[in-house]
This record gives structure tokens, sequence and C-alpha cells, in this order.
């Protein structure tokens, strides 16, 4: 699954269109439906509940005594998933922590009063932790990086908090916090199993952390990067592309730049990145966290798909005909075929807009309904008396129930045919001759 940055760099890829004009908004082709995929603070404010429930399962084992009532065993955790909730909805790039610890203070006295014991209290905020990720990946989720750094944060504070309030044993806060400690390594594998880099980045251009990715990208050892510089880590040539859109983040902008990239090994390619930038409380700038995809496949990709819309565009006549044999889409080549200009097509009838062409009892209306009705591709050929040509004309059955047709000129090869056949005839009946083989 994908882990990118905080919701202003979630904007989905921009595709180029294929040239193609297209009628007016009445003839525009089916608008299918958008996915609105549920996102982290969709599901702690949409099933908190459920996550509640999952939590409790978890937990009850935990209890001090088995006649707790739920709201009892609850205490103060919607309050929690609000708070955290509300931190993943502020604007900001980069969510600061939700202010837990007040909610957390109050559920360690309430544990206290409950007689809970101190092992059980630091065990309920790495358990909540898990529930919310085993619930955010049953209903198909994707938790970004900086909301799993933020849940981490946020459980380790409260989990501080209530044990500051409930029973003092030294021994089993320090056990809290190593669970904690797991918690964050568990996230720390999921980040380096990831092919992005993803990286903290100061102020003054140095690493503060990164994923392992950089080894694959640049060679660097996973032990090494932490201090150096940008410029010394990604190498000259591609310092000198980003450099500004440094300069911009450290600015306080969001910034987004697909750029050719150099990478390890001397292999030239792409790389599309996310620059989040980081302030503390007093709004001095930090550093910026980083996200950074090698897209090199899909620019490759998306080139061939332009040379094929291309060519689609400029190549031989083809044309969209919708249930009712009207016109949606119409090429250039098309245009030039007809003499007529795709505006006086787009949304007309065939047979209204070429009286004179065959009619839907002709082979041409036959096949066409054929495509259109059986749902199968046809080819044919046919002399078009209003074109003066002979055509070679392939149907598609399209998945709006319409047809796509395509036109290929074969005048020519018709001329050479029937000059074949004269030549032939003339062979025929002409003088006197025959073949021999080699034997006489």
């Amino acid at each position: 699954g994908r882990v990118p940055h905080p919701e202003p760099g979630n904007v989905p890829l921009r595709r180029r269109s294929a040239g193609f004009a297209r009628p007016g908004p009445s003839l525009s082709a089916p608008r299918w439906p958008a996915f609105l995929g549920m996102i982290l603070v969709d599901l702690l404010e949409q099933q908190q509940d459920a996550i509640v429930e999952r939590w409790l399962e978890q937990v009850r084992p935990l209890a001090p005594r088995p006649d707790l009532t739920r709201v009892e065993l609850v205490g103060t955790l919607p309050a929690l998933l609000t708070e955290l909730a509300r931190a993943l909805r502020q604007s900001s790039a980069f969510p600061a922590p939700p202010a837990c610890s007040h909610v957390a203070e109050e559920h360690g006295k309430q544990r206290r009063r409950l007689g809970y014991a101190t092992g059980a209290v630091a065990r309920e905020y790495p358990l909540l932790q898990d529930a919310i990720l085993q619930m955010a990946q049953a209903r198909g989720v994707e938790v970004r990086t900086t909301e799993g750094l933020l849940l981490a944060r946020c459980m380790g504070a409260a989990s501080e908090a209530a044990l500051a309030h409930s029973e003092e044993q030294p021994g089993l806060a320090r056990q809290a916090k190593e669970r904690i400690g797991e918690s964050e390594e568990r996230l720390r594998l999921v980040v380096d199993s990831l092919p992005s880099l993803i990286a903290y980045i100061d102020a003054d251009q140095r690493y503060v952390l990164g994923n392992a990715a950089y080894c694959t990208w640049y060679g660097v050892a996973p032990g090494t990067l932490h201090g150096r510089t940008v410029r010394e880590v990604v190498g000259e040539e591609n310092y000198a592309r980003i450099r500004p859109y440094i300069e911009r983040v450290l600015a306080g902008e969001v910034v987004h730049y697909s750029e050719p990239f150099l990478f390890a090994g001397g292999r030239h390619g792409h790389a599309e990145a996310t620059l989040v930038p980081h302030r503390g409380p007093d709004g001095r700038m930090l550093g910026y966290v980083v996200l950074v995809q090698d897209v090199t496949e899909r620019k490759v990709l998306e080139a061939e798909l332009r040379r094929a819309s291309d060519s689609l565009e400029h190549g031989d006549p083809m044309y969209i005909l919708d249930r009712d044999f009207r016109y949606v889409l119409v090429n250039q080549g098309m245009e030039r075929l007809t003499g007529k200009p795709r505006q006086e097509l787009l949304g007309r009838v065939l047979w209204e807009v070429f009286p004179t062409s065959p009619q839907p009892d002709s082979l041409v209306g036959r096949e066409f309904h054929r495509a259109r009705d059986e749902r199968v591709p046809v080819q044919f050929e046919s002399f078009s008396e209003t074109m003066g040509r002979w055509m070679e004309t392939t149907v598609y059955p399209t998945p709006e129930g319409g047809i796509a047709v395509f036109h290929r000129d074969i005048s020519e090869r018709k001329r050479l045919e029937a000059e074949l056949r004269r030549a032939f005839d003339a062979l025929e009946h002409g003088d006197p001759m025959y073949i021999l083989d080699r034997e006489f």
C-alpha cells in the first residue's frame, strides 16, 4: 500500500487527453462514478464505535474485576480518538501532535480509581494503536507515513501521561516505553519496505532520518545517512535540479516537482516528489518531510500512450458512433476524408449527415448493425459512392453500446489488383504461350 505525505500531496495524476474533440455536455462520454476512498481521519470519526469494540476485545482481560461496566472499561477513549481526528483534520501540511495528554491523564486517574495495575494501563495504548491499524486494514484505508508517525507519537504521549497518574511502578513504566518503542519499530519496518524515498531533513539541509530506499537509490548505507547534506547524498547533477524546490519548502511552501533524475549506477530516469515544511510551535522552520517516487516506468508508458493517441488522431479515418449511430468522436483523418469539420458531425446521425451514403439496409448498414447488436467485431470492403474510393472498414463494439469505426483507403490496392487481372487475361487470351519446367 502507499504511504504518501499528508493531504496537500494527495493530488491525482493529471492525464493527458488523446487529442480528440468531444461534443458538448449533452453528448459527453458517460461519467464513471468517482471512488471516494476513506482516509484515516474518516475512519476515526465514522468508525469510532467499531474501533472501540475491537479495542475492548483485547483489553477486557486486563480489567481488575469482571463486573466493570462498558462505560468504565472505555473510559476517556472516545475523547482521545476525537482529539486524534482533530489533529489530522488540521489544514497544516504537517499535523501537530494532538492535545491528548490531558485526556490520557484523566484516563490514568480513572484506571487508578478502578484498581487497574500499571502494567495493564501500559498495554492499553499500544493495543489501541493496533486496533486502529487493524481496522484501517480491514476497511481498506491506506495509512500515510505522517499519519502513522502522528499516531505513534499520540499513543506514546498518552501512555506516558496515563502512567504518570496511575500507580508509580518504574519497572512497569519502563516496560510501557519499551512497548511504544516496539510499535515505532514496526512502523519503521513498514516505511523501510517502501520503494519510495521517505526522509526528514532539517533546515540546514541535513538528513535527520531516512528509509532504506536510500541504499537502493544512492548506494548509501542505512546507518550513514544521518547528518549528511542533501547535496552530498543526491549528487551535483540532481541537486542542481532540486535546489529551487528545497529553497521553496524551507520558505514554508508545500512543493511538488517532477524532474529527470540520475539514479545509482548512472541510470537515467524520472522522479516525482512532494516536500512538506515543518515548523515548530513558535513558527520557526525546523525542516521538511520529503517523499520521492521513481516514476520512470510510468513516464515511459505515458510517452507511448501519447504516441499511440497522436497516431490515432492523425492516422487513418476513424470515428465512434453511439447506439443510435450518432457521432460522438471524430479524428482528423475522418475530417480529411469527408471534407467536413468534426463540429458538423458530432451529435448527428450518420445517415442524416451523408444522405447519399449506404443506408441501414445496405452492406455497410447491415455490418454496422451486426457489430452493435451482436457485440462482435466485423471487417468488410466496399466502394463509397460518396467518397469515390474503395474502403476497408473494421468495426468494433464499444463498452457504451455503440461502435468504433476504422476506415482504410484501399483504392490503390484495388487499382493494382484490377491491372493484375487484366494482365493475366491478356496472357490467357492473347498470342500462344506456355511455360516449361527444367526438364522441358
